[in-house]
């Protein structure tokens, strides 16, 4: 499961007002489709609109109910220690959903939703205390809603088990991402566990990487990967875009051309679809130098 990290909600501050405030119809009548869908598909019970709760008041207040009741002592006991878990799992359930509907377009598509799909999410998310990993699960919840279909029950498995260190270095591999062609995109990182400046500056950690790829993240091959060109789109330049960055260089009668160690697996692609990261600084530079070490010609980078 993944790690509880510093940022959690406290527990004095706990909003548990469902519907986003201000927002447009349209979205409004999606985010209204979704508690539906949950109610009917989960029997998940939204808070209604506007109301704030304590999760020490509720605590206290449910305790307080079932020490009043005459039920079996033992009974009252697992139930009173019970609640406090209880509570809190819906809590981080109700956080992410609202997370998920700030995120909603007008397009999207809650009722098709499939309903084992989100007993399944919901089962995992109630397990999700860390406000940026929240995040993360709110990505998945809002991009199922806007392409059904799209976000497979492995990746909610692997997000389970992800720990904080994972999470830094999955961002990371995103910020080295970048654009062959129309066509391909790809982690660009030629990189085997050696010490370089490389590794100083982005903080990468080979074994954390590797990990990445344990859990079926990523793909890595000492030897590293290709794609292969198409001169018809391709001619003899070939652009590399990484964020506002194009490498430019000559490939003349090649039909393939290195791209480093590492490339995303399918669930990874999806994953990296759903996080917006930023580009990390001067990797061009990176890029530029690592084509012009295997000796191809007119390297240019071009901002």
């Amino acid at each position: 499961m993944m790690e509880n990290v510093k940022g959690e909600n406290k527990m004095s501050d706990t909003n548990l007002s469902v519907i986003p405030e201000s927002l447009p119809t349209a979205a409004a009548d999606v985010v209204n489709n979704l508690i539906t869908k949950l109610s009917n598909a989960v029997g998940w019970i939204a808070t209604p609109k506007g109301k704030k709760a304590d999760m020490k008041i509720a605590v206290d207040t449910y305790i307080n109910e079932l020490e009043d009741a005459k039920i079996n002592p033992l009974a009252k006991a697992a139930l009173i220690s019970n609640a406090r878990k209880s509570i809190k799992e819906y809590i981080n359930q109700n956080d992410i959903i609202q997370m998920a509907m700030e995120q909603l377009g007008e397009s999207a598509n809650p009722e098709g939703v499939d309903d084992d799909w989100l007993a399944y999410f919901m089962d995992g998310a109630k397990n999700i205390s860390s406000d940026h990993v929240k995040i993360l699960w709110a990505k998945l919840l809002a991009g199922e809603c806007e392409n059904n279909g799209s976000v497979p029950k492995r990746l909610m498995q692997i997000l389970l088990v992800m720990s904080e260190v994972d999470v830094r270095a999955f961002n990371t591999l995103c910020s080295f991402n970048v654009k062959y062609t129309k066509y391909h995109e790809n982690i660009f990182l030629n990189y085997r566990g050696e010490k370089s400046e490389l590794t100083a500056k982005y903080g990468i950690n080979y074994m954390s990487v590797l990990n990445l790829e344990l859990l079926g993240l990523i793909k890595y091959s000492p030897d590293g990967f290709v794609i292969f060109l198409n001169k018809s789109d391709d001619g003899d330049f070939l652009k590399i875009q990484h964020g506002n960055s194009i490498i430019r260089f000559c490939i003349n009668n090649m039909d393939q051309i290195p791209i480093g160690n590492f490339t995303w697996s399918p669930v990874g692609n999806v994953l990296k679809e759903l996080i917006v990261s930023e580009p990390a600084v001067d990797y061009a530079k990176y890029i530029k130098d690592f084509y012009f070490s295997k000796c191809f010609k007119d390297v240019e980078v071009i901002e």
